[in-house]
């Protein structure tokens, strides 16, 4: 299994932060698809574990799991480089997941947590393609939008021991920007941390970048590490891969695990490439012209990363 639930003490602590009392979620599965049926421009039949997703990435707040509902599959049609062509057979595909390994740890951390962890391998910066890597970090996330269990929020930890400055100068192109503008607009995720190790010198400068974006709040949970070893005071070692001194699989066998896992997906995300919001149809232009405003610039489009 790829992603593992809470302990039955965890689940009580989680759906408690989260405000899911009992049959809260079934109303608020019900109250989305009847919101729904009143939106044209929307698909109509999305299932019921990607609005479970939405509603407790906003912690039961109706309204706001409507936003991101409407930004998600607005961003598919905005988006059409990162939302087509999605086959995990392909080369394209392989290559990413090759490039950059990510994935998510089996076990959740004590207070309930999910863990990713992202890898750059060594390659040859003239052959990375940007946009296969952000494409299978999307494709990732769509699983867990229909997977996920119920969770207090995310860590990410970021290994760049073999990161080079000319990957950071591909890396940082606009669809970066809308990698980022999709995954803080469109997606339901609670992030809790950030840790960065293994890092080389020069990549300092390019995280007081990323840190400068961020508010106050967000910098707080941003850690950077010389090693990994100190990330044991934060992500317990039990849960952490092989190679960080944890007692999990390898590296390899996790990022395995998930290249397996999307496989099965691969008539998921073929369906899915016709399913985005018909902006025809939009009876309101403002979420669509905000992500327009975002991604593609104009003011505001590089106002400072949040957090809840």
């Amino acid at each position: 299994m790829t992603l593992l639930g809470p302990s039955n003490d965890q689940l009580t602590s989680i759906l408690s932060e989260l405000g899911e009392k009992q049959n809260t979620l079934e109303q608020n599965i019900n109250i989305l698809k009847t919101w729904l049926t009143f939106q044209p421009h929307l698909p109509q039949s999305i299932d019921e574990n990607i609005l479970r997703s939405f509603l407790r990435g906003c912690k039961h707040n109706v309204e706001r799991a409507k936003k991101k509902i409407d930004s998600y599959y607005a961003g598919r049609g905005a988006v059409p480089e990162l939302f087509t062509d999605r086959d995990p057979y392909s080369k394209e595909i392989q290559t990413g997941s090759h490039v950059l390994n990510a994935f998510l740890l089996p076990r959740l951390t004590p207070s309930g947590c999910r863990v990713t962890v992202h890898r750059f391998n060594s390659f040859d910066p003239d052959k990375l393609n940007v946009q296969c890597i952000f494409k299978y970090l999307l494709m990732m996330a769509d699983v867990r939008l229909i997977e996920e269990t119920a969770i207090v929020g995310d860590i990410y930890l970021f290994d760049l021991q073999d990161i080079m400055l000319m990957h950071c100068a591909k890396l940082a192109t606009p669809l970066l920007k809308k990698t980022l503008v999709l995954a803080q607009e469109a997606y339901p995720q609670r992030l809790k941390e950030i840790h960065v190790f293994n890092a080389p010198p020069f990549v300092d400068w390019i995280l007081n970048v990323f840190k400068a974006l961020m508010k106050e709040k967000m910098r707080n949970r941003f850690y950077v590490h010389h090693g990994h070893e100190t990330l044991h005071q934060y992500v317990p070692r039990e849960i952490l891969p092989a190679e960080y001194g944890g007692k999990e699989k390898s590296c390899r066998e996790l990022q395995d695990d998930w290249s397996r896992k999307l496989e099965t997906y691969q008539e998921w995300f073929r369906k899915e490439e016709s399913v985005k919001a018909d902006e025809e149809k939009r009876p309101n232009k403002d979420i669509h012209q905000k992500l327009n405003d975002l991604m593609f610039g104009s003011e505001g489009a590089f106002r400072r990363l949040s957090i809840d």
